[in-house]
Parts: structure tokens; C-alpha cells; sequence
């Protein structure tokens, strides 16, 4: 079901995080961070949407590991089309509310951190995670 390894996710996670970060321009600039973004969300969204089925398909784990695994993964997919229409303008019902906060500087800043964060615990909870 994954597409590489275990964890690309998680690695694609991080990336996004960082990239966010970049974003806000608080921690560290990163020039490009809009269209890096327009580049790695929509792989990271195949990405959540392969974890989403596998995850679904190793219901014999603990159920914590799934439920926060599935709770994270609709944060990471709510999170991806907000930020999607905040890059074109697009006006999806009950997300296009959210583009708002997107645009202020502390709110990416702690965003990029919980996406972070986030998944390097899940990359270190992975051995644990069989």
C-alpha cells in the first residue's frame, strides 16, 4: 500500500512543515515556500490518501495507533486544501473560512512547528508502529 518505505509520510511531513515555516518567515526565509508548496502538497496528498488505505487495511493494531494515525491524516488533508485554496482562489465550503488564518505570519509559524513535531513522533513511534 505505501508507495516507497514505511515512513515516507512522515519525511513528506516534515518537509511540508519546514516548508510552512519558511512560509512564515519567522524562524528561517525561505524564498520559494508558495511554490514549494504548490509542488509538494498535491504529492503529499496521494501520499495521506495511500496512508488512509493502509491504514485501514491493518485494523489488528492497537486502536490508538489507527485513531490518532486517521485523526492526524484528516488534519494533514484539511490543512492541504486550505492551503491549496488559499494559493488559487478556490471557495470551498466550510475550508475557505480557514484561508484567512493562513495568512497571518504566527499561525503558519505554529503550523509549520505542529507539522514538524507531529511527525517526527510519528517517525519515532514507526518501530512501535508494526
Amino acid at each position: 500500500m505505501k508507495m516507497i518505505f514505511e515512513s515516507e509520510d512522515c519525511i513528506l511531513g516534515i518537509l511540508v512543515g519546514l516548508a510552512i515555516i519558511g512560509m512564515s518567515g519567522k524562524l528561517f526565509n525561505l524564498p520559494y515556500a508558495k511554490t514549494i508548496l504548490m509542488v509538494l502538497i498535491p504529492i503529499y496528498l496521494i501520499v495521506i490518501v495511500l496512508d488512509v488505505v493502509h491504514e485501514f487495511s491493518e485494523l489488528s493494531r492497537h486502536f490508538m495507533f489507527v485513531g490518532s494515525a486517521l485523526l492526524h491524516n484528516t488534519f494533514d488533508i484539511i490543512l492541504c486544501v486550505a492551503f491549496y485554496a488559499l494559493f488559487f482562489s478556490f471557495n470551498i465550503p466550510l475550508i475557505s473560512s480557514l484561508t484567512g488564518y493562513l495568512s497571518e505570519v504566527t499561525i503558519l509559524y505554529y503550523l509549520g512547528i505542529f507539522e514538524v513535531a507531529s511527525h517526527v513522533v510519528w517517525l519515532a513511534l514507526s518501530p512501535f508502529n508494526q
